[in-house]
């Protein structure tokens, strides 16, 4: 899906820009995510835009999911079909905990998902 309607009207001032910082915070990032489609899947409409730099912070490790495939694929790019640089990071602080009950019979399962998880843009405190 991509950015409709009057929200994206009016927000289409970023697109006058050679650069673009798309920034959110949790499930906040839903908006940026549509942006960064945008951006992505329709990159030679935008030419003048050489770089977007997408930051998303989380408080736990595991919202990540909900973008966790898209982002990496993202990520891998670096670049869009029309020259553009993609970064993306995502930082989780860690400041709130993760249900961890589907772990409490096997710990070991608990590291090997962590470890799984783990991406080259993650930051982490």
């Amino acid at each position: 899906d991509r950015f409709y309607g009057n929200s994206h009207s009016l927000m289409q001032g970023y697109l006058n820009h050679q650069a673009v910082l798309l920034f959110g915070g949790g499930i906040g990032i839903t908006p940026m995510m549509s942006v960064l489609r945008t951006l992505v899947q329709d990159g030679e409409n935008y030419p003048h835009i050489r770089r977007v730099c997408f930051i998303w912070c989380v408080k736990k490790e595991s919202v990540v999911n909900l973008y966790r495939d898209e982002l990496a694929k993202y990520q891998s790019m670096k670049r869009t079909s029309s020259g553009c640089q993609i970064d993306v990071l995502v930082h989780a602080t860690l400041t709130e905990k993760e249900d961890d009950q589907q772990y409490e019979s096997d710990p070991k399962k608990a590291i090997k998902d962590q470890q799984k998880r783990r991406f080259p843009f993650f930051s982490l405190p």
